[in-house]
């Protein structure tokens, strides 16, 4: 009997919280207190996604920021780093539910007008070897999901970039995405949401961004997992 019940115990209960792997998860992968314990970001720059205080403007400007709506679920620091890091680089495809769970909570809470159309950045065809995955695209999918929303895997394509964006500054950062972004057919929605991991200095969505206004999509807004600060 006792043998049954430790089966049906292991079978049926909840998986263990992802981050600190010892408690059962009872929201979003996370134990309750591990969740309560993550950066989120209670108020931010909707145009460029920093925290910032509700009484406290942001010292970012519109030119800078092609984007109606840049929200970010949580501060980029422990252990949603660490959990982004598990992602790409050891493969722990079960932390993309979490992630994307944490981006659809926050958008609901914003309230904002949902777009038509999530678009994940793209990754080179190398990454995509390497890592046989694409880390955005897995988000995208559980935010989608949640959202009720379409996601586009296709109409925008990565070329090949110079270097490595982690390796570089910011001013470096946005010369090596010009032009390494395609559209490879268009696109009828009027309002997209750019999905990624991480905003840093924001170079990447603002070049997909920049392409889908060329091409005449007005609204674009951009949504990640975790904002640097």
């Amino acid at each position: 009997m006792d043998i049954w019940t430790n089966f049906n115990h292991l079978l049926f209960s909840a998986p263990a919280c992802i981050t600190c792997k010892t408690t059962q998860s009872q929201k979003q992968g996370f134990c309750s207190g591990c969740y309560h314990d993550l950066p989120h970001i209670s108020h931010s720059c909707l145009r460029c996604g920093l925290a910032v205080s509700a009484e406290r403007q942001c010292a970012c400007k519109d030119e800078d920021w092609p984007f109606s709506v840049c929200i970010a679920a949580c501060a980029y620091a422990f252990p949603v780093d660490a959990l982004i890091s598990q992602l790409k680089n050891q493969h722990k495809l079960r932390v993309s539910e979490s992630l994307g769970l944490l981006i659809a909570s926050q958008i609901k809470r914003q309230r904002i007008e949902l777009p038509e159309l999530l678009i994940p950045v793209p990754t080179s065809t190398e990454r995509l070897q390497q890592r046989s995955f694409n880390q955005a695209v897995e988000i995208a999918k559980v935010v989608g999901k949640q959202l009720s929303i379409t996601v586009d895997y296709a109409s925008v394509t990565r070329g090949k970039q110079s270097s490595v964006q982690k390796n570089l500054n910011k001013q470096q950062r946005s010369h090596n995405v010009d032009s390494v972004f395609i559209l490879t057919k268009p696109i009828s929605a009027q309002r997209v949401a750019i999905i990624d991991d991480v905003i840093t200095t924001g170079a990447t969505t603002k070049a997909i961004a920049y392409l889908l206004r060329e091409n005449g999509i007005k609204d674009i807004q951009s949504w990640a997992v975790a904002r640097t600060l």
